[in-house]
């Protein structure tokens, strides 16, 4: 797979559609699906998506994720900016593991949790799925930007 030709992908992202679960017993939050825009901002090595939508249930969502292309390292970093870009939230790092595939070569410890992902490439989509995992926690959150 191409790193710059899935980054080229990455900054012409518009839309966006999420789905949320919860594999914990009881779960801690329902199954819900939502849609939204991105808003795309660049800035050096890296593209920021400020990602505005609703739940099904008509509840808002705002997040804010930075994406990072190490050209040095061959990988392609995410991380949740929900403090600011000054205290990112590294979630993972992806790197090729297929023809049209992108995967976290090592689950990120974060306290208790474990987080992995992968990005799967098409020719109209990017779809980012990524798993929370740890002794209160135990989700999925599969987003297809468009």
């Amino acid at each position: 797979m191409d790193l710059e030709a899935v980054w080229q992908r990455l900054g012409e992202i518009k839309t966006m559609n999420v789905r949320s679960s919860c594999f914990q017993f009881p779960p801690t939050f329902p199954k819900r699906e939502g849609k939204g825009k991105v808003i795309l901002t660049e800035s050096g090595e890296a593209l920021v998506f400020c990602e505005k939508g609703q739940w099904q249930d008509s509840m808002r969502f705002t997040n804010i994720f930075r994406w990072t292309f190490d050209r040095a390292k061959g990988e392609i970093v995410l991380e949740h900016l929900r403090f600011g870009t000054e205290k990112p939230v590294y979630l993972f790092a992806l790197t090729p593991s297929g023809p049209h595939h992108l995967k976290s070569a090592m689950p990120h410890e974060c306290g208790d949790d474990l987080y992995s992902g992968q990005l799967a490439i098409s020719d109209k989509t990017l779809e980012l799925s990524w798993r929370i995992q740890g002794p209160s926690k135990n989700q999925e959150v599969i987003t297809v930007y468009t």
